[in-house]
Formats: structure tokens, C-alpha cells, sequence
């Protein structure tokens, strides 16, 4: 009786894979898991804290006790003192579009609503950053302007950068203050 203690029969192959498929199975899927929410979390740390429209109206917004035209005057001013050209400008509306000079196929561009709300002027900036690229690059976008030249560009990111919607408001103010007192 001894002996066919001792003694076992050959395993099976397929036997012996399955269990070690079965063994790993649960290894296997927690390091799936593990490595998918790392880089989860790095394209958010890359991409920044994700603001709610809300958040994002708060930065970008600002009200004012002055005149919309003093106040439209004034924003146009901080663009242009940014290195920005004005693209396009209406009073009427409150509406005003500008762009920087290309750099390192980098460019910035800048909108601004100025509206009258109650007494207060209210002024919306916005900045844009477009990254150029070639025809010839794969998801590159075409675009053609209203005067008929091709504007290319591959990759355009709002800029949500707080640091700066606080140093053109402060700007802002700047100018208020000079325009005011003159």
C-alpha cells in the first residue's frame, strides 16, 4: 500500500498550463490595472487639474466699476502692451480678437468680451495657444480665413494658466487707473 502512495500518475500537459494560467490570471489583471491607473493619473498630472466650466468663467472673468468704453479702451491697450496685434475690435458688440507673433511655431491668441451688466462692466478673457505644424504632418488642420489666406496649424489648448488671466487683469486695472485719472 506504501507504494501507491509514493507512486502518482504523469500530469496532463494542458493540466498543468491551465493552472498555472489560472494561478497568474489574478496577478496578471491587477498589474493591468495598476499600470492603466498610473497613467491615468500622469495625463492628468501632464494635462493639469480638470476646471469646471464655472472655475473657468471665475478665472477668466472680471467686473469693473467704469464705463464699457474706458474699460474696452483699456483691454485693448494690455493686448497690444502683451505682443499682441489686434485682429479685430467692435465696441457695439464688446468683442475683441487679437494674436501674437508666431514663435518657435507657437502662437497665442486672445479674445476679450467687454459687456455692461447693472452698473458694472464685466470683461471675459480667453487665450488660446496654437502649436504650427506642416500640410504634410498627420492630423494637421487647415483653416482659411475670410480674406483668403491658409492658416495651418495641428494642435490648439486653452489656456487655463491663472498666472496669467491674474497678471493681464492686474494689467487691466493698471490702465483703468491711468485712463481714469487723466
Amino acid at each position: 500500500m506504501r507504494a501507491s502512495v509514493l507512486y502518482r500518475e504523469p500530469l496532463d500537459s494542458s493540466v498543468c498550463w491551465n493552472n498555472v494560467f489560472m494561478a497568474t490570471l489574478p496577478l496578471l489583471f491587477l498589474s493591468i490595472l495598476a499600470l492603466s491607473l498610473s497613467s491615468c493619473a500622469l495625463l492628468q498630472e501632464m494635462q493639469g487639474p480638470q476646471l469646471t466650466p464655472l472655475e473657468i468663467q471665475s478665472l477668466q472673468t472680471r467686473e469693473y466699476k467704469a464705463p464699457k468704453e474706458l474699460v474696452f479702451a483699456s483691454v485693448m491697450s494690455v493686448f497690444q502692451n502683451l505682443g499682441y496685434n489686434i485682429v479685430s475690435a467692435d465696441q457695439a458688440t464688446g468683442f475683441i480678437s487679437a494674436k501674437s507673433l508666431l514663435q518657435s511655431d507657437t502662437q497665442f491668441t486672445g479674445t476679450a468680451f467687454v459687456e455692461t451688466i447693472g452698473g458694472m462692466t464685466r470683461v471675459r478673457l480667453s487665450f488660446v495657444k496654437k502649436a504650427s505644424g506642416s500640410r504634410w504632418d498627420s492630423g494637421t488642420m487647415m483653416h482659411h480665413h475670410k480674406d483668403g489666406h491658409l492658416e495651418k496649424y495641428k494642435d490648439e489648448k486653452q489656456v487655463l494658466d491663472a498666472a496669467l488671466y491674474q497678471n493681464a487683469f492686474e494689467q487691466i486695472d493698471s490702465e483703468l487707473f491711468v485712463r481714469s485719472s487723466h
